[in-house]
């Protein structure tokens, strides 16, 4: 086969590559051929390394061209998630061997299951037009779900990487459910990709030598928005009044509905583009009249969701149940047994980078940074009965001089 390696950039720093390499073997009596790829990544943030590799790789019938077999591993040496799907037929066979989740697929005609690297679609779709817009129905293997993408041509241009000239479609990606949009530079000739640009990340076709050119990239500069103002006594903050630029990812949201009980925003939003002031005053919530425990949520179609096992919350985990039902024993309602959750969590989980990252590993290793507190605590109170979801936002810290 063949091999070809890929640079990638975080704000400006050279601090990763990829291995991609292409070849032909047989399975059960198929030829097939694989495409795999090799990513590493290397981070620092608040002091800590973090290392991350993902392999991937994807088995595609030689004959028909069909995507057969996708197996990929994220991990970051403490936390690992590996998801594996095997397509027979009009179905697709999910199974995600960190969070125990097990499911079938079916593949409609308009589905399209495709390698990571290239995309025959977009040629067929836009090669000979001046512009347009198409959108398709894609297989994403790292959840075994089908997803919505939209993709936009933006122009043909001349890119010159590793040394040679590939006529490129430049072509807009947008995610319709997490709004991540990814700006892709498609090779006209044979559908591979050799550039991306997504969430600050650049990604391009380069020459072997990237592996001993690159360096930590400090997501310090990524986490941190400085304000340079130092707030005295900041853990009992109850007010706090932010202006912010964001470019936004995931739930597409209006000017309205960034205002609820707890947060007044003042701006606009233009497509992805939020600018405005918000003013936070977050509700205390005392306990007062409680839902019962156990409740039973099952005539509130909305809630369902948020009593699931997901990737990354295995609420179903034996470990989980038996943890969450020990700690809630005796829990006089749903609040206290929430307090007891999360008490448990703050006391037991130490923090740590890069940490556990999924509910599970968090549990088994008894650390983990933020998102895995959070993810564990979620898989918790769904583990028994009660509604609960992840939320992001903006918190003060005095990191350089007011972050």
């Amino acid at each position: 086969g063949d091999t070809c390696y890929y640079g990638v950039e975080i704000n400006g720093m050279l601090c990763g590559y990829a291995v991609e390499t292409r070849c032909r073997s047989q399975v059960d009596g198929r030829d097939l051929l694989f495409e795999n790829s090799a990513v590493t990544i290397k981070m620092t943030l608040l002091g800590a390394a973090i290392d991350i590799s993902i392999i991937s790789s994807f088995g595609i019938d030689a004959a028909t061209g069909k995507t057969n077999l996708i197996d990929i591993i994220y991990d970051t040496r403490k936390s690992r998630v590996h998801s594996h799907t095997v397509i027979m037929g009009d179905t697709a066979f999910f199974e995600s061997e960190s969070s125990g989740i097990i499911r079938k697929v079916a593949l409609a005609e308009d589905v399209i299951v495709s390698s990571q690297s290239k995309y025959p679609y977009l040629i067929n779709a836009f090669d000979g037009s001046g512009s347009g817009a198409a959108r398709f129905r894609i297989y994403e293997p790292m959840r075994g779900e089908i997803v919505e993408r939209v993709y936009d041509k933006i122009k043909e241009e001349e890119a010159t990487l590793a040394d040679s000239l590939f006529h490129t479609l430049v072509i807009e990606e947008t995610d319709i459910a997490s709004g991540v949009r990814t700006m892709l530079w498609i090779g006209r000739d044979d559908g591979y990709n050799v550039r991306a640009l997504v969430a600050g990340r650049n990604i391009y076709l380069t020459d072997r030598g990237v592996i001993g050119r690159i360096n930590m990239a400090d997501m310090n500069e990524v986490m941190f928005a400085r304000v340079n103002k130092l707030i005295p006594g900041f853990q009992g903050m109850e007010w706090l009044k932010v202006s912010a630029a964001i470019d936004t990812y995931g739930d597409t949201v209006t000017a309205e509905n960034l205002s609820f009980p707890g947060q007044k925003f003042t701006g606009s939003v233009s497509a992805s583009l939020v600018e405005g002031i918000f003013e936070i005053a977050p509700p205390l919530y005392d306990g007062s009249g409680a839902p019962p425990f156990p409740a039973n949520y099952t005539s509130v179609p909305e809630l369902t969701r948020y009593l699931a096992p997901e990737l990354m919350i295995e609420s179903d985990d034996p470990l989980v149940k038996a943890e969450a039902a020990r700690i809630t024993e005796g829990a006089v309602d749903s609040w206290d047994a929430a307090l007891r959750l999360s008490r448990w969590v703050s006391e037991n989980i130490m923090g740590a980078l890069p940490g556990g990252g999924s509910a599970i590993n968090t549990l088994k290793m008894r650390e983990a940074e933020c998102g895995g507190h959070s993810r564990l605590l979620t898989a918790f109170c769904r583990s028994v009965g009660i509604p609960a979801r992840l939320a992001t936002g903006c918190l003060y810290v005095p990191y350089y001089n007011g972050s």
